[in-house]
C-alpha cells in the first residue's frame, strides 16, 4: 500500500510541476512578445520544440502562432503535456490517495484544475495564480490519519 501511495504522490507532484513549467514558458514568451512587439517573428515554435510535441502540434494546428501554441500547451486535452492534462493527471493521482493527503491540499489542487478548465477560452492567467496559491499548501501540510499538520513538508 505504501508503494501505491508514494507512487501516486510522486506522479501528482510531477504533474503539478510540469503544469507550472509550461505556464512559465508561456508567461515568459508572452512578456517577450510584448517587449519585441510586431518585430518578433516565429517566436512561438521554440516552445513546441522544447516540449518535443512538434509532430502532434503540426498534426492538430499546423501554424505556429500565439493562439495555437497557447491553446495546445495550456488547454488541449489531446496533448498529454498541456497544463490542463497535467492537472487532470495530478488530480486523478490525488484522488486515489485522498485519505493520505491533507484536505487543504486536495481542495487547492481541485480548485487549481477547475480554474484552469474554466479559464480555457480566456487565457492562462488563472493557472499561474492558482499554481502559486497551492505551493504553500504542498510545502507546509501533510496528513496524519486525516489531521493536517503545519510545519511538515510533504515529500514530493
Amino acid at each position: 500500500m505504501l508503494s501505491r501511495v508514494a507512487d501516486s504522490i510522486f506522479w501528482m507532484s510531477r504533474s503539478i510541476e510540469r503544469a507550472q513549467n509550461i505556464a512559465r514558458f508561456i508567461n515568459v514568451n508572452l512578456k517577450l512578445s510584448i517587449e519585441l512587439g510586431t518585430g518578433a517573428h516565429n517566436q512561438w515554435s521554440p516552445l513546441i520544440y522544447t516540449t518535443g510535441d512538434q509532430e502532434r502540434f503540426e498534426e492538430l494546428y499546423g501554424e505556429y502562432n500565439q493562439r495555437n501554441v497557447i491553446d495546445f500547451l495550456a488547454f488541449d486535452l489531446n496533448n498529454s503535456n498541456s497544463i490542463i492534462s497535467c492537472l487532470r493527471s495530478a488530480r486523478e493521482n490525488a484522488r486515489t490517495v485522498r485519505e493520505m493527503i491533507s484536505s487543504m491540499m486536495w481542495e487547492e489542487l481541485n480548485k487549481f484544475f477547475l480554474s484552469v478548465r474554466a479559464a480555457a477560452p480566456a487565457g492562462t492567467d488563472g493557472s499561474r495564480s492558482a499554481s502559486r496559491s497551492s505551493d504553500p499548501v504542498t510545502s507546509v501540510t501533510r496528513s496524519r490519519n486525516g489531521v493536517a499538520r503545519r510545519g511538515g513538508a510533504v515529500a514530493l
